[in-house]
């Protein structure tokens, strides 16, 4: 599949459309070719929702970049959301000095991207293996992003629990809950048993009740089917999500998304609110992809992030027959 940079005859900046999209008033000023050969085009300004039939895509793609292979969709189909606006295009893979970095998990290692004839494009492509299993995006693959309006969420939720906090707990949350509206940033750091899921319920609450989007993400699958029955059952007026590698939940457009850290690749300015359960736990601790994939997936504005910093933590010492600070 090859793509070029159209210019349309009622637009002034060009957009990505896949050769088959191209049509004769269209003035090409790249390509065709393969999208990775193409220059980035700078990011469209939000067009305005003119069509009926765009809540299911928008329901798919909103907040996520996704393969053509994970949206569904006929070229048909998707042509006039890109020739509208509503639908961004780039490239999987970026070119750097040393290679390649992979735009979906960041991988940049040169011994984790492989190369293989490719049937698409006829000819030798590399592709990156350290996120095969959630999809190939190689040299000649595409990212879909949807530009239209945000969607909204219902603001009407509330909170269906009725146990009670500790001294301790209770501090926990208020500070939780203040962190959240001052848009900063917080670690919770509690023994096994001390009720962290439970702290964070008025804090989730209050982020739902404004609106807002939430990411809930830990380091297991297991831990998500833990969580999935017990958060549904405190907020059952909202959409929750469970995103794992076997879900079959992955284009629910949910207002609470809780997802092992790799699911959060597929994710872009999607959360305003991101939760990391676990966050000294294997693997966020050991690989730097998913501390930059949960970055992605949070919103640019305003940043909502409850995490203890940027990098993984590398633990240096221990306390030892001493009490806890």
């Amino acid at each position: 599949m090859r793509y070029c940079h159209v210019l349309l005859p009622d637009k002034t900046e060009p957009v990505c459309l896949p050769e088959i999209c191209v049509e004769e008033k269209d003035v090409i000023q790249h390509g065709p070719d393969v999208i990775i050969s193409l220059p980035d085009l700078p990011h469209p300004p939000q067009p305005a929702l003119e069509s009926e039939n765009t809540p299911s895509l928008q329901s798919i793609l909103y907040g996520k970049e996704l393969l053509l292979e994970e949206i569904q969709c006929t070229w048909e189909e998707l042509n006039p959301f890109l020739r509208a606006g509503l639908v961004t295009v780039r490239a999987g893979l970026h070119p750097t000095k040393n290679g390649y970095k992979c735009r979906r998990c960041h991988n940049s290692d040169p011994a984790r991207f492989g190369v293989f004839f490719c049937a698409r494009c006829q000819k030798d492509c590399a592709y990156c293996r350290h996120c095969i299993m959630m999809g190939r995006i190689s040299t000649c693959s595409a990212l879909f992003r949807w530009n239209g309006p945000p969607s909204s969420f219902s603001p009407h939720i509330s909170l269906h629990w009725d146990g009670i906090f500790s001294k301790g707990q209770k501090r926990a949350t208020e500070t939780i809950i203040q962190t959240i509206k001052e848009k900063d940033e917080l670690l919770v750091w509690a023994v096994c048993g001390a009720g962290k899921t439970e702290i964070l319920f008025p804090g989730i609450e209050t982020a739902l009740q404004s609106g807002q989007r939430v990411l809930l993400a830990t380091p297991r699958t297991d831990v998500v089917l833990e969580l999935l029955p017990r958060f549904r059952h405190v907020f059952p007026e909202a959409i929750i999500a469970g995103l794992y590698g076997k879900s079959e939940e992955k284009q629910i457009l949910a207002q609470l998304v809780i997802a092992t850290t790799h699911q959060t690749m597929r994710f872009a300015d999607a959360f305003d609110t991101v939760i990391i359960d676990e966050v000294d736990a294997f693997p966020y601790t050991a690989e730097t992809s998913l501390v930059q994939a949960v970055q992605k997936g949070k919103r640019k504005m305003p940043p909502r992030f409850i995490s203890p910093r940027r990098q993984p933590i590398r633990c240096k010492s221990v306390y030892k027959n001493t009490p806890f600070p």
